[in-house]
């Protein structure tokens, strides 16, 4: 039985280099969004690419020419092109809590760790039962993941449930991609890049400040980070940052309050 090897691309929005890339490339690839709810998304990919030969020179071509950003991984399985791009759509969409449906980016270095350490649920036996080994690059090392490495997908499908813990864990990604679809739709211009992946990554450094700017409160870490992308630079840059840190820090008071005050005294100073 041969094991196949495959590489998952987040799909950048369509560019004259892209385009080039993948007009002048032989490298066969398939839409993850194959369920019928996410159908009308199916262009826009992430994209699961088949590999023939050195995977890893792959990898790199792929990074090269679409962004590194745009590697969510790579795995090995037993399973067809279409067999297991049909498996992997199942994953990203997950029940929450109160049973409703939502997206989840199941394949992305971030999620997938976290799923599959959750070897207490029957959705993780299903989801990595076909794999063989999953890698992902976390940006310090390419770390591994084994699966069960069977020939076929389980019978009985077990949709991914989020409860309290998976959430908890998860929490930053869904944030992350929550202000992202916000703020492109209400500012798309501070995006630096059409690529989904790497406005995503530009979310989350920005998040990351909010989370280590000293502030306490998700809330005001959340306006932090907007901020930061509307503006072009963390709060925390301007001289009157001081001041604002202790009011929010010493007061029952948010940070959009705290704000507000200090330059509406800067203003009339």
């Amino acid at each position: 039985m041969a094991e196949a090897y495959f590489v998952i691309v987040e799909q950048c929005a369509p560019s004259p280099s892209s385009e080039a890339f993948w007009a002048s490339n032989v490298l066969p690839r398939l839409s993850l969004m194959r369920c019928r709810a996410l159908s009308h998304l199916a262009k826009e990919g992430p994209w699961l690419v088949a590999v023939e030969g050195d995977v890893l020179s792959v990898v790199n071509e792929l990074g090269e020419q679409l962004g590194e950003q745009a590697v969510m991984g790579w795995l090995s399985s037993y399973l067809s092109h279409v067999s297991l791009a049909e498996h992997l759509s199942r994953a990203l969409v997950a029940q929450n809590a109160e049973g409703r449906s939502v997206l989840l980016r199941s394949y992305t270095p971030q999620v997938m760790p976290v799923l599959h350490a959750r070897i207490d649920c029957p959705w993780r036996d299903y989801l990595f039962a076909p794999i063989n080994n999953w890698w992902i690059n976390n940006g310090a090392e390419v770390q591994q993941y084994a699966g069960a490495g069977l020939a076929a997908v389980p019978d009985e499908f077990q949709p991914i449930t989020l409860d309290d813990d998976l959430l908890a864990m998860l929490g930053s990604d869904q944030q992350a991609l929550a202000l992202l679809k916000e703020l492109e739709k209400a500012a798309p211009q501070i995006f630096k890049s059409d690529c989904h992946g790497q406005r995503l990554g530009q979310v989350d450094q920005a998040l990351a400040l909010g989370r280590n700017s000293g502030l306490s409160h998700a809330e005001d870490q959340l306006l932090f980070a907007t901020l930061t992308l509307l503006e072009g630079q963390p709060p925390d840059q301007q001289e009157y940052w001081p001041q604002v840190l202790q009011m929010v820090s010493e007061q029952p008071i948010t940070l959009g309050h705290a704000l507000e005050q200090v330059l509406e005294q800067t203003f009339h100073d």
